[in-house]
């Protein structure tokens, strides 16, 4: 998730911010040590502008 974060020009924190939680959250989800709730697996998805149904399964279990 970490790269395509960056990919596609944001940084952790401004997820962060876009989805509501502080910047130490996200990079708990993002390590494994919590879990993404189904709203903000949908506005990462958005936001990080990914289509394929592939692509979304791969970024959450990287």
């Amino acid at each position: 998730m970490k790269e395509a974060i960056k990919t596609a020009g944001y940084t952790q924190v401004l997820i962060a911010k876009e989805l509501k939680i502080s910047a130490n959250s996200l990079s708990s989800k993002i390590t494994g040590k919590s879990e993404f709730t189904l709203r903000e697996a949908k506005k990462i998805i958005e936001l990080l502008d990914i289509k394929e149904d592939k692509q979304k399964v791969e970024i959450f279990l990287e």
